[in-house]
């Protein structure tokens, strides 16, 4: 679970609370297929005040991660240390591609109006 208040305290004009704060809860399903590899699958649900406290924006959010982890010791004795870093590299790649398939999904709603 997650808070954050960004603006403590009270207006010195009206006197009122500053409402700027943020709360979640992020649970998370995590796979690791290799010892270091992670795949991460995030959702999160989120409540936004704004500064004035008007009611709560809501956001239900999924998130998508990976991670690798170098380890020296693992290098493949004719590859050397690219047989480590061929993972990673893997990685990168789907996430490129997914970062510019949302790019080219996002932008056609711009093209068309639509939110």
């Amino acid at each position: 679970m997650e808070y954050v208040d960004y603006n403590v305290g009270k207006f010195a004009e009206t006197n009122q609370n500053i409402a700027d704060h943020v709360w979640a809860i992020v649970p998370a399903l995590a796979f690791r297929p290799v010892g270091s590899t992670v795949i991460r699958f995030n959702y999160r649900y989120q409540r936004q005040t704004d500064l004035l406290g008007n009611p709560p924006a809501l956001s239900g959010i999924i998130q998508f991660g990976f991670s690798s982890y170098f380890d020296k010791q693992r290098e493949h004795p004719r590859m050397g240390s690219l047989f480590v870093y061929l993972p990673t590299l893997f990685l990168i790649l789907v996430d490129t591609i997914l970062m510019l398939l949302l790019l080219l999904h996002h932008q056609s709603y711009l093209l068309f109006g639509t939110v």
